[in-house]
């Protein structure tokens, strides 16, 4: 082959990448941190949703960029528009009146954790007792049907959920309920051990994390669709699969 149609066939590759990237879509999307292993600067890929969710824009023609905020604001940013979609959230009565919800993207199994010395054996034993809800964390019907019959307590909310499982250890707070992997997770990299903590045998609940969009944003149910299309597309393919299992390998005993 000559040297020239060489160079006319690496032009040609060099020129269709360009129209590819220059075709894609910006679109703007918000997340936080200390979210193991789902959401975080620091992680792999920045994390395994965050991960999924840049694989599946690019797969239905965007070119994402993806900021990350404290909790609070990027969910109120995303609220006003100021970013198309945030990640991940669970579903709660509030932001469904506010937000459109993409289709599950991965399974939680939420436990209720407890210091290893507590006297909390069973979920009856939970009545009277202080929860701790860190800020920003969503507050699921069945928490809220606990904390609206005054069968627990809840006072005030700390930063994160290392806060949260120092002032368990000082006493001050008697448990809290989250997803297992994210507890853990939080529990070893806040003391480098878990031997302080225990979950009580049952699970409390189990919830999907999604993509939200606001109901303000322009074509917002649009960009839903196309999303719930690639994320589909890409689940029968294995490749959201696959992320998961790679993220989770190290994790899961």
């Amino acid at each position: 082959m000559c040297r020239e149609t060489i160079q006319v066939i690496v032009f040609a590759l060099m020129l269709s990448c360009f129209v590819h990237t220059a075709s894609a879509k910006p679109i703007a999307l918000v997340t936080g941190n200390n979210y193991l292993p789902f959401t975080d600067e620091t992680l792999p890929q920045r994390g395994m949703i965050t991960e999924i969710v840049d694989l599946v824009f690019k797969e239905i023609g965007y070119q994402p960029t993806i900021t990350f905020r404290p909790w609070k604001r990027g969910y109120e940013e995303t609220k006003k528009g100021l970013f198309a979609a945030t990640f991940p959230y669970i579903k709660t009565d509030e932001r469904l009146q506010q937000f459109y919800y993409s289709d599950p993207i991965n399974t939680i199994y939420t436990r209720i954790f407890v210091t290893k010395d507590s006297s909390i054996k069973k979920f009856a034993d939970l009545q009277g007792r202080r929860i701790c809800i860190p800020l920003g964390y969503g507050i699921t019907r069945a928490m809220d049907d606990m904390l609206r019959q005054d069968f627990v307590k809840q006072e005030g909310s700390p930063v994160n959920l290392s806060n949260c499982l120092k002032m368990m250890l000082s006493g001050r707070k008697d448990f809290f309920i989250i997803n297992e992997i994210h507890g853990w997770m939080t529990i070893q990299n806040t003391f480098h051990t878990k031997e302080s903590f225990r979950t009580l045998d049952i699970v409390f609940e189990e919830l999907t994390h999604h993509l939200i969009i606001s109901k303000a944003y322009p074509h917002g149910e649009e960009v839903l669709s196309q999303f719930n299309k690639g994320l589909e597309k890409l689940s029968k393919s294995g490749a959201i699969q696959e992320i998961i299992q790679r993220h989770l390998k190290d994790i899961i005993e």
